[in-house]
């Protein structure tokens, strides 16, 4: 029955059936089946949402309008990716889906959770070039602590994004610079030195240089 349920919520999902995840959410048992198994990891369904719709398998639209039910019902919002330990914050951002990241920042969320790399939210929506998700997070206690793979502040991963903008990127990242620098975020002198931050005319001006 619990396989059948999970079945059933990821084939309304890819459907982008509104009404069926409505229906889902009332009459299923959410403690035993609130899983959309995906590549054989057990994935929260507002992940497997952003997943569908990073993927471009999923209308935008649609898809922050299920997840929007999901997190109505506060439907284990305090869930980790089983690989890296991303909460559902992390993981809206990183796959580029900021409607979803909104919601669950008003649904107040933890957004000091960290995952990959030991980032937590405003590090991605540094990068993801997300200034109105970021400025949800400010202000933060964040901004001097520098993740364990680049040794980045969120400022570094501002930088890093306007410079090579990951996929599913809002293109944004030289304005999140701008309100991590008025944040207090503190310019290094690489960047300051840097011939590619010169060259990024909205960069440079976010940095003061």
């Amino acid at each position: 029955m619990v396989h059948e349920q999970t079945d059933k919520l990821r084939t309304v999902i890819e459907a982008g059936d509104v009404a069926g995840v409505r229906e889902w959410l009332v009459t299923t048992d959410h403690a035993e089946t609130c899983v959309v198994v995906h590549d054989g990891r057990e994935l929260h369904p507002v992940h497997f949402i952003c997943d569908r719709i990073f993927a471009d398998q999923l209308d935008h639209d649609r898809g922050v309008a299920l997840a929007q039910d999901m997190i109505d019902r506060d439907l284990h919002l305090d869930w980790r990716h089983p690989d890296n330990n991303d909460s559902l914050l992390i993981g809206s951002i990183s796959l580029g889906v900021a409607a979803v990241a909104r919601r669950l920042i008003d649904a107040k969320v933890d957004p000091l959770a960290r995952g990959l790399f030991d980032a937590s939210a405003i590090y991605w929506a540094a990068i993801m070039g997300m200034p109105d998700v970021l400025q949800r997070l400010l202000p933060s206690e964040e901004l001097y602590r520098r993740d364990t793979e680049f040794q980045c502040t969120p400022l570094g991963w501002a930088v890093e994004g306007a410079l090579s903008p990951p996929r599913g990127s809002a293109g944004e990242a030289a304005d999140c610079a701008k309100l991590l620098v008025q944040a207090g975020s503190e310019v290094e002198q690489i960047w300051k030195s840097s011939a590619k931050v010169q060259r990024d005319p909205a960069l440079a001006s976010a940095l003061g240089l």
